[in-house]
């Protein structure tokens, strides 16, 4: 499943001035099934992608994407994958920082730097298919319906420069412009508020239509993904608490860019 593969679609469909029901006939293929191509939700067949570089006189170039989509290894640990398929289908994404910044934040130079310092005998190939996987997520991000994504940060994570003074100016930089976003929230803990039940550990939670809600939580070889009632309300509890003790997000922003200056 691509999502860059269906962000691309997406745009030559609407440069066409197609709606996907129409383009869905013109295949033919569902209008559910164009749309889970678009979201990146579902795969799609050679033959399929050679009808729609056609029908939207794409001149190869929708045959193109698709084959570099073929082509890239997934970069996801086995545990991840099936997170990965939930992250795409939320509507809500939260997450709390402790240590990094998120991934669906990250920019390439940082993301580089945190495989290559978190897993220091991969190979260089290896390290290139995580950054590609990660950057591969953030594509919902620009998603014509893109989820809520909420993020606490503590205040530290901002500090540490990870991948060097520069890379981490980037990366500054993009949380500043993805704070600005209607879609995305970012809140950070400061430094000097007191100790809050839940910053021993980063978490995610997910909300899924007609799933539900999912914690998720992960060490360095595994994850653990739960929709049990009881452990669900306890992180969503913690997320409450946690953004009760960040910085609002207009001072959060502030404050991020205050340090992007500095």
């Amino acid at each position: 499943m691509s999502m860059r593969f269906g962000i691309e679609l997406r745009k030559w469909r609407q440069q066409a001035r197609l709606s996907q029901q129409e383009l869905a006939d013109a295949v033919p293929m569902s209008q559910s099934h164009l749309s889970a191509i678009e979201r990146g939700a579902k795969r799609t067949t050679e033959a399929q992608v050679l009808r729609l570089d056609s029908v939207l006189s794409a001149g190869g170039q929708l045959l193109r994407r698709w084959e570099d989509s073929q082509r890239t290894v997934t970069g996801y640990a086995e545990w991840f994958a099936g997170v990965a398929v939930t992250e795409r289908e939320a509507t809500e994404i939260r997450e709390y920082c402790p240590l990094i910044v998120a991934g669906l934040l990250q920019t390439g130079d940082y993301a580089r730097a945190v495989f290559r310092e978190g897993w220091p005998n991969q190979t260089e190939r290896e390290t290139e298919d995580r950054v590609r996987a990660r950057m591969e997520r953030q594509a919902l991000l620009e998603n014509e319906r893109p989820p809520m994504l909420r993020v606490v940060l503590e205040e530290h994570v901002l500090d540490r420069p990870i991948g060097g003074r520069e890379a981490m100016k980037t990366q500054l930089r993009r949380l500043v412009e993805m704070a600005q976003r209607p879609h995305v929230v970012i809140t950070v803990v400061p430094t000097s508020a007191p100790i809050c039940p839940g910053q021993d550990g980063g978490f995610m939670l997910f909300t899924v239509p007609n799933k539900g809600t999912v914690a998720f939580t992960e060490t360095k070889v595994s994850g653990h993904p739960s929709d049990d009632p009881e452990t669900v309300a306890v992180y969503l509890n913690t997320f409450g608490d946690l953004t009760t003790a960040a910085l609002p997000p207009a001072q959060s922003l502030e404050l991020m860019k205050g340090k992007l200056d500095s």
